[in-house]
């Protein structure tokens, strides 16, 4: 496993809540992806969390798409024993070089630089988790939405549902519409790091899985995946999000 060790980690004051103490607290980690580039996403964001009594939480430097040739991207892609490896989205197929550009099997080749930045930004928030002593992780986009009440709605949830593995948290479409935020119990993190790896086996055959049209998009991805691989899931649709515009194309 890659070392990632943490940075940029904040924790505010931690107060003892009324109807949570801090031993809960303790058991959540949240992880704000955050492209360097987009301080006013930043600044936002932080600025919400600042108001969730309690609340944990750490600023992982997201990757953009358009430019993944850096040590980083390159740590998380390599896969050196599938060197040589045809890969193929629908009829179109390359050879798999070691290179980031060839490791998104059942993406276009040349686009979905949105997405592609998407999922190795949510692998490093996973990596880094690893990390932190914590039962559970959660992972919000830079463009969530999220407040005191809803903070603490989502620990007691996570408290109440120790048993499952990965909780839709967007709000959109009940859960089903986006990834601006998810929860993951470090329990299975390792598993889940493994299985939504670009070059993992399910993404190299996700279009065998539920409709073939929907490639390996970081959502679409993540649907097929608590569908048809792991089924230890619960909706629980309350951050919402949508006050930037979408940099994913």
């Amino acid at each position: 496993m890659i070392n990632f060790k943490l940075y940029n980690q904040y924790s505010p004051r931690i107060p003892v809540h009324k109807k949570l103490n801090k031993f809960v607290y303790d058991h959540v980690h949240v992880f704000v992806l955050n492209m360097d580039k987009n301080k006013d996403r930043w600044i936002s964001v932080q600025g919400m969390l600042d108001t969730c009594y309690g609340c944990k939480y750490t600023r992982v430097a997201a990757i953009d798409g358009r430019d993944m040739n850096t040590e980083i991207c390159t740590k998380i892609l390599h896969r050196p024993s599938l060197v040589g490896t045809t890969m193929k989205n629908g009829v179109t197929t390359w050879t798999y070089d070691g290179t980031p550009a060839t490791s998104f099997p059942n993406t276009e080749l040349y686009g979905n630089w949105g997405t592609k930045g998407l999922t190795v930004s949510n692998i490093y928030a996973m990596l880094m988790s690893l990390h932190v002593k914590c039962n559970w992780v959660i992972i919000l986009e830079d463009d969530a939405e999220i407040n005191n009440d809803v903070f603490h709605k989502i620990v007691r949830f996570l408290n109440e549902h120790q048993d499952k593995d990965i909780v839709l948290l967007d709000k959109r479409h009940d859960g089903w519409g986006g990834t601006a935020g998810m929860a993951y119990h470090k329990r299975a993190l390792k598993k889940i790091i493994e299985d939504l790896h670009p070059l993992s086996e399910f993404s190299i055959h996700s279009d065998e899985y539920g409709d073939p049209n929907l490639g390996n998009l970081w959502d679409w991805k993540l649907w097929k995946y608590v569908c048809h691989v792991n089924k230890n899931f619960v909706c629980f649709p309350c951050i919402d999000s949508g006050k930037f515009v979408s940099t994913i194309n």
